[in-house]
């Protein structure tokens, strides 16, 4: 490397160097002269596992000066772009299944099962938001949902 490109190098260097350092003093005396921060104390406690963090609630509100600066910071966008709220959770209403067909005092009876729970409905007879509608041979037509649903008898793998 040619000698001058050596001395561009060890000013570049030292400027940096000195950069650095004028950065490091200017964030101390800031921190040195804040009339209203305490000490903070750290304190050893040989039972703590060694990835463990505290548990629970902060002991101390965040200053109103440090809230205005944590908010400046998040507004900049300094970290990254925030990501968008999650969208709100839409929960599928399924109907329910047809487990079997049978006679109730002489009526036909649809076996239907609903989030964990069966029931045992005959035809025109509503229970929990699911209405029979018609029983056929192999098949129950309900209303749940403000829907009508075909259901059939399960009659193979993966039959709907």
């Amino acid at each position: 490397m040619p000698d001058s490109m050596t001395r561009i190098l060890k000013i570049l260097c030292l400027g940096l160097f000195a950069f650095v350092g004028f950065q490091v003093f200017k964030i101390s005396k800031m921190y040195a002269t804040s009339s209203d921060s305490e000490e903070i104390q750290l304190t050893f406690d040989p039972n703590q596992k060694k990835d463990s963090f505290p548990k629970g609630e902060p002991k101390e509100e965040v200053k109103r000066e440090d809230s205005a600066a944590l908010k400046v910071l998040v507004t900049s966008k300094i970290f990254g772009a925030e990501p968008p709220p999650p969208p709100p959770e839409k929960k599928e209403i399924k109907p329910p299944k047809l487990i079997g067909l049978l006679d109730r005092d002489g009526q036909p009876g649809a076996l239907l099962r609903l989030e964990g729970e069966t029931h045992w409905l005959v035809e025109k007879e509503e229970k929990n938001g699911i209405k029979v509608i018609e029983i056929g041979i192999n098949r129950a037509k309900i209303e749940f949902g403000g829907a009508t649903h075909d259901l059939t008898i399960f009659s193979g793998i993966e039959s709907q």
